[in-house]
């Protein structure tokens, strides 16, 4: 990555560049932007969502490095889509006992319904639906958190595509 400017600095303002600010994807640290100035150490990078502060060794301005990082940007894309993907089968086959046995829930506030279907319920089946709660429950945050680094990666794919690789 290209650590320092070679040229005189104001040459620089109005340029485009890809900001890396974390050395992992998954911290989410890119963006697509605009030089607009410096102050000693400091780099401006102005895009669509204000002025951000950053450092020199951040700043990727380089056409060939900026393609390099697209190409990795778009292969971890591809592999979370497949993780997606599967994650989203494991995610239903582990919520469909859940809603099988817990899809009529209201009838159990119905009180000459409860008496019938509480007896069906032993003990051992109500630690085992709470515990598959508490499965569903973690893939669901987990799928979350794949959904939101799937969205980052396709919005800073697209943007280094839209400004920057026409």
């Amino acid at each position: 990555m290209e650590t320092e400017f070679t040229e005189p600095r104001e040459n620089n303002i109005g340029k485009i560049c890809v900001v890396k600010e974390r050395t992992k994807l998954t911290d989410k640290g890119s963006y697509v932007g605009v030089i607009v100035g410096f102050d000693g150490d400091t780099v401006y990078v102005m895009n669509w969502n204000g002025v951000h502060k950053t450092k020199e060794h951040c700043i990727i301005k380089n056409p060939v490095e900026i393609g390099n990082y697209y190409n990795v940007l778009k292969d971890e894309l591809k592999r979370m889509n497949k993780l997606v993907k599967n994650y989203e089968k494991s995610m239903l086959a582990t919520e469909k006992p859940l809603y099988k046995k817990s899809m009529y829930w209201d009838s159990y506030v119905k009180s000459n319904i409860f008496t019938d279907r509480q007896k069906k319920l032993t003990e051992w089946k109500i630690e085992t639906l709470a515990n598959i709660t508490d499965i569903v429950e973690e893939k669901r945050n987990r799928y979350n958190e794949y959904q939101s680094y799937k969205w980052y990666l396709e919005n800073l794919i697209e943007d280094i595509r839209q400004h920057i690789r026409y």
